[in-house]
């Protein structure tokens, strides 16, 4: 990779900023400190606050057997209140969850349930189906783009983790989808009222596994990955140290013992295919969804959305700002046109702060 750097740079100021900005253009490692100091830095305040609460919300009724036909009901309904059409669609098994899109009427997805983990299926079909309906709703005038300008990762993991996080953990949407939920289930969860689910619902917690993390606790996963990759392509650290640097960041920001490099430095395929430079763009899904989001607010009402049991605004909002260019427009230019603004990560701040100022 070191080899091919020299052959791609044009203007970067470091060999990283090469690699970053063949995924998201115009990105730098001077931006991304920045972005990444004030995320990490408010993420670490909001969970010392947390800590200081002696009360663990009880969640191992979370772990009651849900099979996976009532997993897969209340989950493609919930994804089809939220507007996916499955029409141009369908839901099929796997081992790891994706979506496939052959154009903008066949876009496919697929999940995995675990009969004792019902939140892995109802989180990953939302997710996988919103980038879907993303698909589903780019204008056909962009047709002919589609395969030369694929949509931008950040962009797109931003629709996701919009139903994911953004209105699937949001008090007022869980609310009114938690009846939904019970009647499907029955009667597993006739004993647990609304707010002993929300509170099992949002317990946040930290993990070795990338994939596992709760949204809070998201982000660091990935601010490690960019510093080690940095370290690697700006610092020339050698290889042969990376597993300690690795295991040493873990304990500082999550403060959890790495006990091999299985569950360590080895556990994404990343590195191994070779996209260095692609972590930063989950990071920035988080933050845009929660930009998007704010500026949404300033004119929908979304608890009376919900409430209302039709949620076309939210989705005829999306469509008109952000999905219906696909690839064809950069996604720096989606986020300012959407949100008159360029990144600002403190909205993704106030969003994770307001969730958890009432958790107990």
């Amino acid at each position: 990779m070191k080899q091919f750097i020299p052959l791609w740079q044009k203007n970067e100021k470091t060999p990283y900023d090469v690699l970053l900005n063949q995924y998201e253009p115009g990105l730098t490692v001077e931006k991304l400190d920045a972005v990444f100091d004030q995320v990490k830095n408010g993420i670490t305040t909001l969970r010392h606050k947390l800590s200081a609460n002696d009360s663990i919300p009880n969640d191992e009724f979370l772990s009651r057997k849900v099979t996976k036909v009532q997993q897969s009901k209340y989950a493609m309904a919930a994804a089809q209140r939220l507007g996916y059409n499955l029409n141009k669609g369908r839901l099929d098994d796997t081992i790891h969850p994706f979506m496939e899109a052959l154009n903008h009427d066949d876009a496919r997805i697929t999940t995995r349930c675990d009969e004792n983990n019902f939140q892995m299926a109802v989180l990953g079909i939302l997710h996988e189906a919103v980038h879907g309906l993303f698909e589903q709703n780019v204008d056909s005038k962009y047709d002919d783009v589609r395969s030369v300008l694929p949509i931008s990762m950040s962009i797109h993991e931003s629709q996701s983790l919009f139903n994911e996080v953004m209105v699937r953990r949001s008090k007022e949407f869980c609310a009114v989808e938690y009846p939904k939920l019970q009647a499907i289930v029955a009667p597993t969860f006739d004993d647990i009222n609304f707010d002993q689910f929300y509170q099992a619902w949002l317990k946040t917690e930290a993990t070795l596994i990338r994939t596992e993390a709760d949204p809070l606790t998201y982000p660091l996963h990935i601010i490690i990955r960019y510093e080690i990759e940095k370290a690697i392509f700006n610092d020339n650290v050698d290889i042969s140290d990376l597993p300690a640097l690795w295991n040493k960041k873990y304990k500082e920001y999550l403060g959890l013992e790495v006990p091999d490099d299985l569950t360590g430095i080895l556990q994404d395929i990343h590195w191994a295919g070779g996209p260095f430079g692609y972590f930063p763009s989950y990071a920035f899904g988080h933050l845009y969804a929660a930009q998007f989001r704010a500026t949404m607010t300033k004119t929908l009402d979304f608890k009376a959305i919900f409430e209302s049991g039709d949620y076309s605004p939210i989705f005829e909002w999306r469509k008109e700002h952000v999905w219906q260019y696909g690839g064809a427009v950069d996604p720096n230019k989606v986020l300012e046109d959407a949100t008159g603004e360029p990144l600002n990560p403190q909205y993704w701040l106030d969003f994770v702060n307001g969730l958890y100022e009432n958790f107990k």
